[in-house]
């Protein structure tokens, strides 16, 4: 068995599975162990909040009850507590629209 990835000098970003969800996945023991997770492994973690499509709410509400969108206001609330977070366990933590506008601005 080889080293890990993170020990072999390759650089390694985790993108975590951070699509928070208004009432299911927004709570700081939701996320906190994923950001644990990364400062153990060395990783970066993108945040995105979850952007759904009218069929998708359809689907998910039949399953979990009635789904909320996700307000402006809601997600500030949450991505400054992720990032908080991210800062107290020194963890690299951008958002999904930060990572975007930073990766296409070296395109340019």
């Amino acid at each position: 068995m080889g080293m890990p990835i993170n020990s072999a000098s390759v650089s390694t970003s985790f993108v975590a599975p951070l699509q928070h969800t208004p009432r299911i996945n927004d709570k700081r023991e939701d996320y906190e162990p994923i950001i644990r997770l990364a400062r153990n492994t060395g990783s970066q973690l993108i945040i995105d909040r979850f952007r759904p499509r009218p069929l998708v709410i359809k689907v998910m509400g039949n399953r979990l009850g009635p789904v909320n969108t996700p307000s402006r206001s809601w997600w500030s609330t949450v991505l400054k507590d992720v990032l908080t977070l991210c800062r107290e366990y020194g963890v690299e933590c951008m958002s999904a629209e930060d990572e975007w506008r930073i990766s296409r601005s070296r395109k340019r």
